[in-house]
């Protein structure tokens, strides 16, 4: 075997046996930790060049330990208080409750609505529910429609009254039932209905 010239030895071993340099400067290790000094002790570090800290060979293996800066240490600062936006409260609005139900009773043979029939629909303005309207008329044995003509008109004629004291169209439900064996046939019930 060959022997390997101590010049090709040093050539190889030379880079791994290179001297480091580690230039630290303490202002901005200060500023990387966060830690703010008063004015004065940035003046007298700010004219401050860097300076070679070591100059011996470093191990791979060695691991470096930060050194302490002579930085006055301050406190951390609590954090900021969170501001939440709180919403006031919404006001439960309860709707009123339903009246009873309320009998119109029609003359005869007529549509029109009686004299007390304003008086009777009254509490149904402000109920704000659906309000349904079971209007009945006497049968005719010559004419088999005109029951349910008349029971129409007069549920279109208390719908006519409920839109002008303010209930909405949408919450109005008029029925016309014409003549119904067993009740009045010139009555018109008002009740509160489902959707």
């Amino acid at each position: 075997m060959r022997a390997i010239s101590p010049i090709l030895v040093l050539a190889l071993l030379l880079p791994a046996s290179a001297p480091a340099q580690v230039v630290v400067n303490p202002a901005a290790l200060a500023q990387l930790a966060g830690i703010t000094a008063p004015p004065r002790v940035i003046q007298k570090l700010a004219p401050l060049r860097p300076r070679k800290i070591l100059t011996h060979r470093v191990r791979p293996s060695a691991v470096a330990q930060p050194r302490a800066v002579g930085v006055a240490k301050s406190r951390p600062r609590p954090p900021a208080p969170i501001q939440t936006t709180s919403k006031p409260p919404v006001p439960v609005v309860k709707p009123m409750p339903a009246p009873p139900p309320a009998v119109i009773d029609f003359a005869p043979g007529s549509a029109a609505l009686p004299t007390g029939a304003p008086a009777i629909l009254h509490p149904y303005c402000q109920a704000g529910g659906v309000l349904g309207i079971d209007a009945r008329a006497p049968a005719n044995a010559d004419d088999p429609s005109a029951a349910m003509r008349l029971s129409f008109n007069r549920a279109m004629a208390v719908r006519a009254a409920l839109l002008s004291c303010g209930v909405a169209a949408a919450d109005i439900i008029p029925r016309a039932y014409g003549a119904v064996p067993g009740q009045n046939d010139n009555q018109t019930v008002l009740t509160e209905a489902e959707k």
